[in-house]
C-alpha cells in the first residue's frame, strides 16, 4: 500500500467525502503531485478512476506521464500499459479529453472518481454533462487548476460566488463542496529549481503577472 506524503492544507481532498473537491492557486503548489497520488492510491484499491482534461489530442497530453512517475515513486501496486492503468485488484485509471466527443463521457460507467486537470479550460458544455454523467454511489469530481480569467465558465459555476470565503479562509466547504487554496508556500517539498525560477519571475515580472502565476491571484479579468 503506497504511503502517499500530501501537503497539510490539502488533507482535507482525502479525509473529507465531497461531491466537488477543488484545488486551486498558483504554480508550485504540489496541486497535480498530490491528486496524482491519490489516484494511485485509489486504483490499487481497486477504484474504477478517469483523469481527463478539455483538451487532449494524445496520451502524451494527459496526466499518464505523471501517473506513471508517482507509480513508480511509490511503488505502488499497479501496472502502467501504454494507455492506462491497472491493478490487481480490479482498479483502473483511463483519460479522456472532453471537448472532442463529449458524448464519449457516456462511457464513464462504474467511474467512482474524476480528476480533470486545468479545469479553468472548461467549456460550458462540458460542465454541464460531467455533473450528471459521473453517479455512481459517493462518486466524487475533482478539479485542479490555476486561474483563468474569472468570467471563464468554470470560474462562474464553482468560485464565483465563494471568492470572498477562499480570500478570507484560504478555503470554502459547504455541504457538497471542498475549494481549497493552495500556493508555493503551502508546499513543504517546493523545490529549489522552482523557487529560483519563481524568485527570477519576481524580479522581473510586472507584480500583476508574477501574482497570477505564482498565487493563483486574477485581476481586471
Amino acid at each position: 500500500m503506497p504511503q502517499i506524503q500530501i501537503a497539510e492544507k490539502l488533507l482535507p481532498i482525502l479525509t473529507t467525502p465531497k461531491r466537488v473537491k477543488i484545488a486551486v492557486g498558483g504554480r508550485g503548489g504540489s496541486k497535480s503531485i498530490a491528486f496524482a497520488d491519490a489516484f494511485v492510491k485509489y486504483c490499487e484499491d481497486g477504484e474504477r478512476l478517469c483523469c481527463a482534461r478539455e483538451f487532449q489530442n494524445s496520451i502524451d497530453e494527459s496526466v499518464h506521464p505523471l501517473i506513471k512517475s508517482r507509480i513508480a515513486e511509490l511503488g505502488a501496486d499497479c501496472e502502467p500499459t501504454a494507455t492506462s492503468v491497472v491493478s490487481p485488484r480490479g482498479g483502473e485509471i483511463f483519460y479522456k479529453g472532453l471537448a472532442r466527443n463529449p458524448l464519449s463521457m457516456k462511457s464513464m460507467f462504474g467511474v467512482k472518481r474524476i480528476w480533470v486537470e486545468e479545469a479553468q479550460s472548461l467549456s460550458d458544455a462540458t460542465l454541464d454533462l460531467l455533473e450528471p454523467t459521473i453517479r455512481e454511489g459517493e462518486s466524487e469530481l475533482w478539479f485542479s487548476l490555476n486561474r483563468g480569467s474569472s468570467k471563464d465558465p468554470f470560474a462562474k459555476r464553482y468560485l464565483a460566488k465563494y471568492e470572498k470565503f477562499i480570500a478570507r479562509d484560504g478555503f470554502y466547504e459547504d455541504d457538497s463542496v471542498l475549494i481549497i487554496e493552495i500556493n508555493w508556500p503551502d508546499n513543504p517539498w517546493f523545490p529549489k529549481v522552482l523557487n529560483d525560477t519563481r524568485l527570477r519571475d519576481l524580479e522581473n515580472l510586472p507584480r500583476a503577472k508574477y501574482d497570477h502565476i505564482w498565487n493563483g491571484i486574477v485581476t481586471g479579468k
